[in-house]
């Protein structure tokens, strides 16, 4: 398995000042069928970001150490009713 740690939105509260300022290691994948529109405020904070508006290979995304999909509209190429949920059981195998 390439995702070895999990996070919870909650977990980012408590990171140390020292991991805030090697935030630039750390590779974001935004998943959304539409503009998502703090893209530019991330990037203005030193985060390294890119926005999918789908994606069509799992393994595309094992560069990134931080992954955010939406629910609705992504995931569709797979075929599965459950869109981005499905994409997101499929990033957590």
């Amino acid at each position: 398995m390439w995702f070895t740690k999990k996070y919870k939105i909650e977990d980012i509260q408590h990171l140390s000042r020292a991991l805030l300022q090697d935030r630039e290691k750390y590779r974001i994948a935004i998943i959304d069928d539409q503009n998502f529109t703090l893209i530019k405020s991330i990037e203005q904070h030193g985060f390294d970001i890119t926005h999918f508006f789908d994606v069509e290979n799992i393994s595309d995304l094992k560069r990134y150490d931080i992954i955010i999909s939406d629910i609705q509209g992504v995931g569709k190429k797979f075929g599965s009713e459950y869109e981005g949920g499905y994409l997101i059981k499929e990033i957590r195998e």
